[in-house]
């Protein structure tokens, strides 16, 4: 009875200003910030905070508001960042910037096609879409009701999951188009935004030029940016946050350029680090960029710039050649740098809760605090002694809770590059202050591809990997199993696709695109009839029923599902290298 007077009364005050949210096509955006969106039904009648509170349940979040904040999963606001202690791009330390997330409420604005900040929530609700979303004042979401698939970064968000929800096509695979640039290929993640993607491409030929460029997805050339590279080293993956893609270069610059309107016919429209604009700098002397060297370092050294980026909570966080991890805001203004004893490679880390997970090749796993860039532990995982010197490396972590602490699953190897013959697994746990060992894996698998695709669900907890013996699965306790002894050759990173479908991409010149069951059984493949036909490390992108496949000399883009399995199990040896 008191639910029902309630309600009535919560109708009669309402009724003569209210908009009924019930309509289709109205949706609320809860956009965390990370890279992790979650898309709701508005629903109810009521002002916008009721409709809000309504749809956060609906999507198993907890929300509160009060004197106009907002509070989400017990988050309301960060700041990352301290006083100035006199960190730099080549010294450890804090600067003084500082990066501020909370909150943001929007209402989506169908004359001028973006979101509007809602100065008061406790307004009557009109009809339209709204978002939430965690970021800086000045930041929207980049997801849209027009579109509302997005993938923003190398593995979707700072957790690294891979997972992508997406809208598969019940037609069968058509080829739909290729894109390749003469003497470069797509070493890097493809991204897709607002409906368009970008591709990096790596110069593979003289003269060292990288290229990205901006798709439709149906191809049409939007526009594109050419940056002196080094050679075969452009291999990080860029970032899109708000209206801009951040762009790691092996140059050692981070770009940023807007979404839809480009570079610039001069490249007016783009900035780098410390908030420059382009012109202001010689870019081929490399003119304020990360230096190569910033400490003494072991292990193997590559002069490839930044790595790949990750974006959480407002900034943005990358590991560098120099073996320091950076902290930017969303101008590139330095907020901190952290000297590690080894070089970070093209990967990207792990950002999860207040930390960050990262490996780096001497062998090491770091954990640092995301806020100040302190290190909180540090472990040596492996190494191995080659003609007198050390080499390792700790590849991308995979973070998992467990009885209060964090499990973490990650490949090691020895750190040599396309060089390395030793690889194993190794999982560790974190209290929150220290490092423990759970167990180091060194003879069962051998080599593992940078990442690994963390899976959890009912049934299972722990990650999916391809080997040099085949495709495995581990549990957080390192209970594993052999899943499917053909796929011995794969760098690409595999992707989730709605939890239940893994999407893996061959390595082998010319070998398919799988679709896989969670228990290792072969689905569907796809070749494209194409000439852009070669190598490839880079994970298949599967938004909106399209499938974006980069390799090293470009990418083939297909719509549909892919064909049925056409009987490779039955071949006599597994897929490998050619």
């Amino acid at each position: 009875m008191l639910a029902v007077a309630a309600l009535f009364v919560f109708g009669a005050f309402f009724v003569s200003t209210e908009t009924d949210a019930d309509s289709p096509g109205e949706k609320v955006l809860f956009d965390m910030g990370n890279g992790e969106t979650i898309w709701s039904d508005a629903s109810g009648m009521g002002s916008i905070d009721d409709i809000l509170r309504r749809s956060a349940a609906d999507s198993g979040l907890d929300y509160i508001s009060s004197a106009g904040k907002i509070t989400i999963n017990g988050i309301t606001e960060t700041t990352i960042g301290a006083s100035s202690t006199g960190g730099s791009l080549s010294k450890s330390g804090t600067t003084g910037v500082k990066a501020v997330s909370h909150w943001v409420p929007f209402k989506w604005d169908t004359g001028s096609g973006e979101w509007v900040k809602i100065t008061d929530i406790s307004a009557p609700y009109a009809g339209e879409s709204l978002a939430v979303g965690f970021y800086p004042d000045g930041i929207a979401p980049v997801e849209t009701p027009e579109h509302q698939s997005s993938w923003t970064m190398i593995r979707g968000d700072s957790h690294q999951t891979g997972a992508q929800d997406a809208a598969l096509s019940d037609e069968p695979a058509q080829a739909m188009w290729t894109a390749e640039i003469e003497g470069k290929g797509a070493y890097a993640a493809v991204l897709s935004a607002q409906g368009h993607v970008f591709v990096k491409y790596g110069a593979s030929s003289a003269p060292a030029q990288s290229t990205v460029v901006c798709y439709t997805m149906e191809g049409e050339k939007v526009w594109e940016f050419t940056y002196p590279s080094v050679m075969y080293y452009e291999l990080a993956s860029p970032a899109i946050v708000g209206g801009y893609i951040y762009i790691p270069t092996s140059h050692g610059y981070i770009f940023k350029i807007p979404l839809v309107a480009g570079p610039g016919d001069n490249k007016e429209n783009v900035t780098t680090l410390g908030n420059k604009p382009y012109s202001s700098l010689n870019i081929e002397e490399r003119q304020g960029a990360m230096p190569n060297v910033a400490g003494t370092l072991t292990g193997t050294n590559f002069n490839n710039g930044p790595g790949s980026l990750v974006y959480d909570s407002g900034v943005i966080y990358v590991g560098a050649c120099n073996g320091m991890m950076y902290c930017f805001d969303l101008d590139l203004n330095l907020i901190w740098s952290s000297q590690m004893g080894g070089a970070a490679y093209f990967f990207s880390h792990t950002v999860y809760d207040d930390y960050i997970f990262a490996g780096v090749l001497n062998g090491t796993l770091y954990i640092f605090n995301k806020v100040t860039g302190s290190i909180i532990d540090q472990e040596l995982i492996y190494t191995r002694t080659v003609s007198g010197r050390e080499f390792g490396s700790v590849q991308q972590i995979s973070v998992f809770e467990e009885d209060g602490k964090y499990v973490l699953m990650f490949g090691v190897s020895d750190g040599r590059g396309m060089s390395s013959m030793i690889g194993g697994l190794g999982i560790y746990e974190f209290d929150g202050s220290s490092l423990s060992k759970r167990a180091l894996i060194m003879e069962e698998f051998g080599l593992l591809p940078n990442y690994v695709l963390p899976v959890e669900n009912e049934e299972f907890k722990g990650i999916y990997f391809t080997s040099s013996k085949g495709l495995f699965r581990m549990d957080t306790k390192g209970n594993y199993e052999l899943l499917n002894d053909l796929f011995i050759a794969e760098r690409a990173p595999m992707v989730l696709v709605n939890g239940d479908t893994i999407f893996l991409q061959s390595y082998t010149r010319g070998e398919p695109l799988y679709s896989l069951s969670l228990d290792g059984s072969i689905i569907g493949e796809y070749t494209p009839d194409s000439e852009v036909m070669d190598f490839a490390m880079t994970p298949p992108l599967i938004i909106d029923g399209w499938v974006f496949s980069g390799n090293d000399s470009g990418i083939n883009v297909m719509y549909g599902q892919l064909d049925p399995y056409g009987g490779i199990a039955d071949a006599d040896t597994p897929l490998a290298y050619t």
